[in-house]
């Protein structure tokens, strides 16, 4: 079975978008004190900067699955379902978090909000997707 090109696209979409959002907040961590997240609930900054290495961990290990499907070896699909795990994981945190704490406002918290919603829709969407091909190929990409 072939490597989908939407799971491919996915894969590094995501993985890049992570690398990226941790890139801009790290090179205005000064900044984010003064954020509507941090003045809203003072523990935010604490609580955001306890994901990079996470984040960072799950979008190499989608970069590793968007490689093995290049390559076309069935290893892909378990990559892919490990990261798929983990991005719905820290999505879910952050949503829970969000929420309970009235976050969603505002332009950031809007686009907070479509980041968390990409997160869990594509964990979903990558796991139901490795789980198919594993299942009728036995994992042969």
């Amino acid at each position: 079975m072939k490597s989908n090109t939407v799971d491919k696209f996915i894969l590094a979409a995501t993985a890049i978008g992570i690398l990226v959002y941790w890139g801009i907040f790290f090179a205005t961590l000064g900044l984010q004190s003064e954020t509507l997240f941090a003045r809203t609930e003072p523990c935010w900054l604490k609580w955001e900067l306890s994901f990079p290495l996470a984040d960072i961990f799950f979008a190499i290990v989608m970069l590793a699955a968007f490689i093995l499907h290049l390559r076309k070896t069935p290893l892909a699909f378990a990559f892919q379902a490990v990261a798929s795990g983990g991005i719905m994981f820290l999505a879910l945190i952050d949503i829970t978090f969000f929420f309970e704490n009235r976050l969603y406002v505002g332009k950031d918290g809007v686009i907070e909000g479509w980041l968390h919603a990409w997160l869990l829709f594509a964990g979903i969407y990558l796991m139901l997707s490795s789980i198919k091909k594993l299942n009728s190929t036995g994992g042969e990409s």
